[in-house]
């Protein structure tokens, strides 16, 4: 006789599953097992891992014989995904459906194609760069594998596919296709047939234990401002009549935060009298959440940003839309470069991030802290920016040099 699980009832939402804390390391059962109050069937399993995995599963009766199917882990499926897939199953139970059995023969039957409307309903909801997966997808992948059968597709087939990526010339020219690119298309797949294997579609993936080769990406260098630019960006900025607008791309260039993150931010995530920005776990590329320090200079702005708050409005950057924020500061952008006489090529806002961290580097910072105030989930990432502290380097060695040609006592 198996041993039971303790099991607990709550109502399930984003925030209360965040908070689950994982099965007690002596506790007999290997998971603790928690029950929405709303949607009945439908659990929450949590194993004894620091953070643990958390499961969602359906369990219900079919003809006197109990039921469990696994629906997905969370916080890739959602609380809202997990409920509408116990209502569809308690549907077919009540019409003498046996769910087992309808996802056995979905199963056995599912092709590419399929798979990727599952997928694409998923990253719509998790991923921020959806639109380009959707792309990817229908515009490149889709037409190759789109009628195989899921379980036929094979790693040399998969890697067959991202080789032919590589030899392509991009449109409409002669240079051949970059290997980020197709770095790119190579994480979509397996991140795909990952979640296949996850979701029970598939019993192993035809990448498991293997690997397919990653191409070599080329690191290029950074557009960044200078200082000199940077301060005529600043002073345009003043003499902008969008102020809101401004205050925004003076933000990005003072703490390095990227465009979306700042102009989600709401005024509950600022504490302008402690000088910090928490920025949300959902809104940074990383996923993981993020206190920002801000400078008096930063603080100032912030304050200038409080006259032009507009009640019923939660966000600091406000949209045209009620209740919504600023989708966009890309015309003040523009103009602010116009009237500070910066004509580089490929500055772009994200360039202000680029700027944050060049500054940095200049005045002595190291790649390590420069990684933490980005908020960079690999230190790797950063590493882009190694060439910038060069510089540094010298004139500490120099500093060094000069203080051992001091006479000795």
């Amino acid at each position: 006789m198996g041993k039971r699980r303790l099991c607990r009832k709550i109502h399930f939402t984003k925030k209360n599953i965040e908070k689950l804390g994982p099965q007690k390391p002596d506790a007999p059962s290997k998971e603790i097992e928690w029950s929405d109050d709303l949607a009945i069937g439908l659990k929450c399993l949590c194993n004894k891992a620091d953070p643990p995995r958390k499961t969602f599963m359906f369990r219900g009766v079919f003809r006197k014989r109990k039921i469990a199917i696994a629906l997905g882990t969370f916080p890739s499926l959602s609380v809202e995904e997990a409920r509408e897939m116990v209502y569809e199953n308690r549907k077919m139970i009540s019409k003498g459906i046996d769910p087992l059995a309808n996802i056995e023969k979905q199963k056995a039957e599912l092709t590419f194609a399929e798979f990727s409307e599952l997928y694409l309903a998923h990253a719509k909801v998790v991923n921020k760069s959806y639109y380009s997966i959707k792309t990817r997808l229908e515009n490149h992948i889709i037409p190759v594998f789109g009628k195989y059968m899921l379980s036929s597709i094979t790693k040399r087939d998969l890697q067959k596919f991202l080789d032919n990526i590589l030899a392509r010339k991009v449109k409409g020219g002669t240079k051949k296709i970059k290997g980020g690119t197709v770095n790119r298309f190579r994480s979509l797949l397996l991140r795909m047939f990952n979640l296949a294997v996850e979701w029970e579609y598939l019993s192993e993936s035809p990448v498991a234990g293997k690997s397919l080769a990653r191409q070599k990406e080329s690191p290029g260098r950074d557009v960044f401002l200078s200082l000199d630019e940077s301060r005529r960006f600043l002073a345009a900025l003043d003499s902008l009549p969008n102020r809101v607008s401004a205050c925004a791309l003076k933000i990005m260039i003072l703490t390095g935060k990227r465009h979306g993150e700042i102009l989600s931010l709401k005024w509950s995530d600022i504490s302008i009298e402690e000088g910090i920005i928490y920025i949300r776990r959902e809104m940074t590329k990383s996923q993981t959440s993020d206190k920002v320090f801000l400078s008096q200079m930063a603080k100032d702005v912030f304050t200038e940003l409080e006259e032009h708050r507009i009640v019923g409005n939660p966000h600091v950057f406000p949209g045209r839309k009620h209740g919504k924020h600023m989708v966009t500061c890309r015309r003040a952008f523009l103009n602010a470069l116009e009237i500070a006489g910066i004509t580089k090529k490929k500055v772009t806002i994200h360039t202000l991030r680029h700027t944050f961290a060049s500054q940095l580097l200049a005045n002595g910072a190291s790649l390590f802290e420069v990684s933490k105030m980005l908020n960079h989930s690999d230190m790797k990432i950063t590493q882009r920016y190694s060439h910038l502290s060069d510089k540094v380097f010298l004139e500490r060695t120099e500093k060094f040099s000069e203080r051992l040609a001091q006479p000795a006592g």
